[in-house]
C-alpha cells in the first residue's frame, strides 16, 4: 500500500495521527480540506478531462469494484463507511453492466416458468424481452391468474 511505502520512507519525520489521511503532506499531516479539491481541478484542466468532482472518485471506485464481484461488505469497509446502507445506497449504482450479469446468472437458472418469467418482467425492463419468449411457451391466462393471486 503507498500509505505505508510513505510512512516507512517519512521514518522519524512522520506525524503519528489517530486517523490515516489519503491526502497529506508526505508526513502523515493532512492537507488543509480544499487543497485536494483544488489540485484535483488543476489536474483535470491540465489533462483537458471532463469535470468531475474529486469526491466522485468514491462513488465510482464503489461501482467499480461492485462490477468486478466485490461484496459489499468489503466495499463499506474499504470507503470506511460506518453504516452499510450509506454504501449500498449512496456510493454504489446499478450499472448496464451489473444488470446485464444479473440478467446472465438468473438465465442459469431452470425450468423457465410463468413465475420466473413475471419475476423477470417485474426485476427490470431488461428482462421484458427474454421474459416475452418465456411467456410465448406457456399459457397466458397461467401467468395473468399467477399475478392477480399475487396481489391478492
Amino acid at each position: 500500500m503507498i500509505w505505508n511505502e510513505e510512512k516507512e520512507t517519512a521514518g522519524q519525520k512522520w506525524e503519528e495521527r489517530e486517523h490515516s489521511f489519503i491526502f497529506h503532506n508526505g508526513l502523515g499531516k493532512p492537507f488543509y480540506r480544499t487543497v485536494p479539491s483544488q489540485r484535483w481541478l488543476q489536474f483535470i484542466r491540465a489533462n483537458n478531462l471532463p469535470h468531475i468532482r474529486l469526491h466522485d472518485l468514491r462513488h465510482t471506485a464503489a461501482t467499480l469494484l461492485l462490477e468486478e464481484g466485490v461484496r459489499l461488505k468489503v466495499i463499506q469497509e474499504r470507503h470506511g463507511h460506518a453504516n452499510y446502507q450509506t454504501t449500498a445506497d449512496i456510493y454504489s449504482h446499478v450499472t448496464k453492466r451489473l444488470t446485464e450479469d444479473a440478467v446472465d446468472k438468473f438465465e442459469k437458472f431452470g425450468p423457465q416458468s410463468p413465475q420466473i418469467a413475471l419475476f423477470m418482467i417485474r426485476f427490470s425492463p431488461i428482462y421484458l424481452k427474454r421474459a416475452i419468449n418465456l411467456l410465448h411457451q406457456h399459457q397466458p391466462y397461467q401467468l395473468v391468474r399467477h399475478c392477480h393471486a399475487a396481489e391478492a
